[in-house]
């Protein structure tokens, strides 16, 4: 509530600003001698008898004004950048370590024991591992995730999530009633 009232009320200040700034005479002698023309049509013009005084005054506050502007556009553009370029990366990850997954499971590398326990062909492992940090090396730098031995572990850790492996832990769990 607070930053869109702040920018309202900056855009406002912008928007009532920029006309009177756009009409500050610049030290040109053509250009003074068209300002201090007489002004016809009932238009007072009061911004000579109060622009050289208070002219660096508005300058500095208009400058302010901007600077707090771009100031939160840039804050507002890495806040959300940032937040997207760690939800795709997170993603790539994710992806990467269940396709690795599924693949060592329709290789047949995957072996589930009686007591639900999964083991995992350890060259397969490794093998799949090169093959994630590979195909996603920009994820993986980003998390500072450059050891083959912590992507095999996220690897491991997603085989639970594939359905064949799922099912086989389920049924190895349950015993049939007997």
């Amino acid at each position: 509530m607070i930053r869109k009232t702040f920018v309202i009320a900056a855009a406002l200040c912008c928007a009532l600003l920029a006309p009177a700034l756009a009409q500050i005479p610049v030290n040109n002698p053509q250009v003074i001698a068209q300002a201090t023309a007489p002004v016809s049509g009932g238009v007072i013009d009061i911004g000579q008898a109060l622009g050289p005084f208070l002219q660096p005054y508005v300058n500095a506050v208009v400058q302010g004004i901007l600077a707090i502007i771009a100031t939160w556009v840039v804050w507002i553009l890495k806040t959300k950048l940032g937040i997207n370029i760690d939800a795709a990366q997170r993603d790539a990850l994710l992806i990467g370590a269940q396709r690795q997954a599924a693949s060592l499971v329709a290789d047949g590398f995957v072996k589930i024991e009686q007591n639900g326990k999964v083991s995992v062909d350890k060259p397969a492992l490794a093998a799949a591992a090169n093959a994630m940090l590979a195909a996603v090396p920009d994820a993986a730098k980003h998390f500072g995730i450059e050891s083959p031995d912590v992507v095999a572990g996220r690897i491991v850790d997603a085989l639970p999530h594939v359905p064949a492996v799922a099912q086989a832990q389920a049924s190895a769990i349950v015993k049939p009633a007997a």
